[in-house]
C-alpha cells in the first residue's frame, strides 16, 4: 500500500492509516514517477551529545524514493551518511525512515519501512556501531504479500540490550469499489541479540475497517514504557487516543482523555511522547472533528502524566478554534521536568501557508515561540516539523520539511536559548 498524500486524513482508510501512523514520509513522498525536482523530508532527530545528532527521513531521486540519513559531528556541519536501502533503488522501489534512537554514540537505531515496487511493505530497522549503518531483520507480522503492511513508527531504549519499535501491521484489500483495511498495533523489543515481536492491546479492534496505530515510545526504564497512537473504526470516522503502558511483562491499555470527544466525526490522535521521571511525560498530537471530505478543524493536544493518570493541559492554537483551523503537533521532547519543547504546524490548507509551531513548557505553561519560515509563506509552501531533540537548554534541534508545489525540501531549525534559527542541510 502506498500512500499519496499525507494530507488527506480521514477521507479513507487507506490515508487514514497515514493520519493513525503519524509518520509523513512515505506518504509524502511517493510522489508522482514524472517528479523532476528531487523531494527531500526529515522525520526524526536525536542528539547524543551536543556535538553528535543525526536525522532520518527520506529523499526523492529519479523514480525511486530512498533512506536519508544525516550526521552531524563537532565540526558543525550537517553531511549525508550512505545508508543500505532494502526496497532496493530502482524506478518505483520505496526506502523510508520514521525515527532514530541512540543507546550511545556507537549504538543508534532508525526505524521506519521498505517496499520494493508491486511487494509489501515490511518494516525497516537499522543499526549505527559507531562506522556504518546495516539492515537488522525484524519479524513481518502483517505479512509479505503484495497488500500486507508492516511500519514501524518510533524506537527507543532503556538500555543496550532493552529497545522497543512501534507501528502497526495489517492487511489492505481495498477496491475501486470498497474500502478494506484492517491495521493492529506493533511492539518488537531488541534484547540485545534479536528483534521480538510482542503481544499488544488492539482496543479498535480486529475487523475490517478497524485501525489500531502506535506512533511513539518512551522508556524510563526497563520495566516503565508507554506507546502512544490512534484507534478507531472505519465506518464512523471516529478515532481515540491510544495510550499502552509497558510493566515489565506485559503491555496494557490505560485510560487516557479524548478531547475530541468520541463521536461521529470525532479526531484524536497522539503522535510524541516525552518523559523525565516516572510521574512526568507528556504526549502530543491534535482533536478536532472531520467536518467534509478535506476540512478538518484540527486543535493542538498536549496531554500530562503525573504518576496516577493521564490529563489534559491548556495549550495554545495558533491557527484559532474556528471551522478551519490546523494546529497540529508531531513531536514533545523534555530536557528536564520544566523546559520541553513540541513542534508541528499550523494553517496549510484552503490557499492558507502551512507555519512551523513550536511551544515551549516553562513548568508553568505552554506559550508559542515564534520560529523562523524558511519555505516562506505563500499560500502554496508550507513549513512543517516534524521532531525536536534538546541537548541542554540552550541548544535544540528541530527538523522537518518544506513542501512546495515543485517538490520538498529538509527543514532543520536550531535554538539557541534565545532564538529559533534555519541551520542549513548538506546540498
Amino acid at each position: 500500500m502506498v500512500r499519496t498524500s499525507w494530507r488527506l486524513p480521514v477521507l479513507a482508510w487507506t490515508s487514514v492509516i497515514a493520519l493513525l501512523s503519524g509518520s509523513l514520509l512515505a506518504a509524502f513522498t511517493a510522489a508522482p514517477a514524472s517528479a523532476a525536482v528531487d523531494s527531500l523530508v526529515l522525520n526524526g532527530v536525536y542528539c547524543t551529545s551536543g556535538v553528535n545528532c543525526w536525522a532520518v527521513g527520506n529523499l526523492r531521486t529519479g523514480d525511486a524514493t530512498l533512506n536519508q540519513v544525516l550526521h552531524r559531528t563537532r565540526g558543525g556541519t550537517w553531511h549525508r551518511v550512505s545508508v543500505p536501502e532494502p526496497g532496493g533503488t530502482a524506478a518505483g522501489d520505496n526506502n523510508n525512515l520514521n525515527a532514530v534512537r541512540c543507546a550511545s554514540a556507537t549504538d543508534c537505531w532508525a526505524v521506519g519501512d521498505y517496499q520494493p515496487l508491486g511487494s509489501a511493505r515490511l518494516g525497516q530497522v537499522l543499526h549505527w556501531n559507531g562506522k556504518k549503518w546495516s539492515v537488522k531483520s525484524v519479524p513481518a507480522p502483517g505479512g509479505t504479500a503484495t497488500g500486507d503492511f508492516n511500519e514501524l513508527n518510533d524506537v527507543a531504549c532503556a538500555s543496550a540490550a532493552s529497545c522497543w519499535a512501534v507501528g502497526y501491521y495489517g492487511i489492505d484489500m481495498t477496491t475501486t469499489t470498497d474500502e478494506s483495511v484492517v491495521a493492529l498495533t506493533l511492539a518488537l523489543h531488541w534484547n540485545g541479540r534479536k528483534w521480538s515481536l510482542t503481544r499488544t492491546p488492539n482496543p479498535g479492534g480486529h475487523s475490517k475497517n478497524h485501525v489500531n496505530a502506535l506512533n511513539a515510545v518512551r522508556c524510563q526504564s526497563v520495566r516503565d514504557c508507554w506507546a502512544a497512537g490512534s484507534d478507531g473504526a472505519g465506518s464512523s470516522f471516529i478515532h481515540r487516543n491510544l495510550m499502552l503502558h509497558w510493566n515489565g511483562a506485559k503491555w496494557t491499555t490505560r485510560t487516557v482523555p479524548d478531547p475530541g470527544g468520541t463521536a461521529k466525526p470525532a479526531i484524536n490522535q497522539i503522535r510524541g511522547l516525552s518523559c523525565t521521571s516516572r510521574t512526568n511525560c507528556w504526549a502530543a498530537g491534535s482533536y478536532g472533528k472531520e467536518l467534509q471530505a478535506g476540512h478538518e478543524r484540527l486543535r493542538n493536544q498536549l496531554l500530562h502524566w503525573n504518576g496516577r493518570k493521564w490529563v489534559r493541559v491548556t495549550t495554545p492554537n495558533p491557527d484559532g478554534t474556528g471551522l478551519q483551523a490546523r494546529n497540529d503537533l508531531f513531536a514533545v521532547t523534555c530536557k528536564t521536568a520544566g523546559d520541553c519543547w513540541t513542534v508541528g504546524w499550523t494553517g496549510g490548507h484552503n490557499g492558507r501557508p502551512g507555519l512551523n509551531e513550536t511551544l515551549h513548557w516553562n513548568a508553568r505553561k505552554w506559550s508559542v515561540i515564534r520560529a523562523p519560515e524558511p519555505g516562506g509563506t505563500n499560500g502554496d509552501v508550507s513549513n512543517i516539523l516534524t521532531s525536536i531533540r534538546c541537548t541542554k537548554p540552550s541548544n535544540c534541534w528541530a527538523v522537518g520539511v518544506v513542501e512546495m508545489s515543485a517538490g520538498a525540501a529538509d527543514e532543520i531549525l536550531h535554538w539557541n536559548g534565545t532564538r529559533w534559527r534555519t541551520t542549513l542541510g548538506p546540498s
